[in-house]
């Protein structure tokens, strides 16, 4: 459920990072003006630490997705040889020692 939240909202991010491009363009923002905004911008004078923390998120996101998108042909695939299944059910007590020597006959 958390991956479902976490792909949301960077979606989200994405579909509103231009409309808030755009947004700060019809504002008058991003110009330059005569007297050089004295390093500041329509943002204001923390612009840049929101602009850090934007696009650490954005790239967090993006290895996130990545890694996610690898994870999911992986599932949940054991390594266990039908022997080694075949143990366990005899040490559990599914099977007793007759069906456990059959079996193993016709696993080896």
């Amino acid at each position: 459920m958390n991956k479902l939240l976490f792909i949301t909202t960077l979606s989200l991010v994405f579909l509103l990072m231009p409309s808030a491009s755009f947004a700060q363009g019809m504002m008058g923002g991003g110009g330059n003006s005569m007297m050089g905004n004295f390093g500041t911008n329509s943002m204001g004078t923390f612009g840049w630490v929101f602009m850090i923390l934007f696009w650490g998120l954005v790239i967090l996101g993006i290895v996130a997705l990545f890694k996610w998108i690898a994870n999911q042909g992986k599932g949940e695939t054991n390594d266990k040889s039908a022997l080694d299944i075949l143990k366990e059910r005899y040490a559990k007590g599914e099977i007793d020692k007759k069906e456990f020597e059959e079996k193993k006959k016709v696993v080896s």
